[in-house]
């Protein structure tokens, strides 16, 4: 039997059955959900002990390479981080159906070579897919990189994932 089964779906309704998964994770997807239905879904599906996970990757702002190579994208902060996610995410975690949850934090610095980093910019959502502006983009890109790579080609941008977790508890029995 495998041990995970992919489902087509949104957070907010899922096929799935009542306690039947051992964990939830949104990794900068959460702001995406409704913040009404989709915490009452992920509490339905999740069994009593599973974990739900709800984390953030943002960019460092002290990083000066790192701003510039947002600049480029054309990539506005997501504006949650270490100081805000509980504030942000926490109505993820409905009262009484969870331990309380706690911040995690990590630094989680990327490394971009220059093919990598050309990838990154064609894939991005918010970079436009008119021909001629994805060219002036990846133009932009190939000097940025050539300013900045490292004596092993690769440039760093620096980002902190920041995240809460918690248990999902047994109510009434279930």
């Amino acid at each position: 039997m495998p041990r995970v089964e992919w489902v087509t779906a949104t957070a907010e309704e899922t096929p799935l059955p009542d306690a039947s998964i051992d964990v939830a994770i949104s990794v900068t997807a959460f702001h995406w959900f409704s913040p009404q239905r989709a915490p009452l879904e992920i509490s339905r599906v999740l069994r009593p002990g599973g974990r739900l996970a709800v984390m953030v990757t943002d960019r460092e702002a002290s990083d000066p390479i790192g701003n510039d190579f947002h600049r480029i994208m054309g990539e506005h902060e997501s504006g949650i981080n270490a100081g805000n996610v509980l504030q942000e995410y926490g109505h993820a975690f409905v009262p009484g159906l969870y331990s309380p949850p706690q911040l995690v934090s990590a630094e989680n610095p990327q490394e971009y070579d220059l093919e990598r980093m050309l990838a990154r910019g064609r894939s991005s959502s918010y970079v436009s897919t008119d021909e001629a502006a994805l060219q002036v983009t990846m133009h932009a890109l190939k000097k940025f990189w050539e300013q900045h790579a490292d004596a092993r080609g690769v440039v760093t941008i620096k980002y902190r994932t920041t995240g809460l977790l918690a248990v999902r508890l047994a109510i009434g029995g279930r």
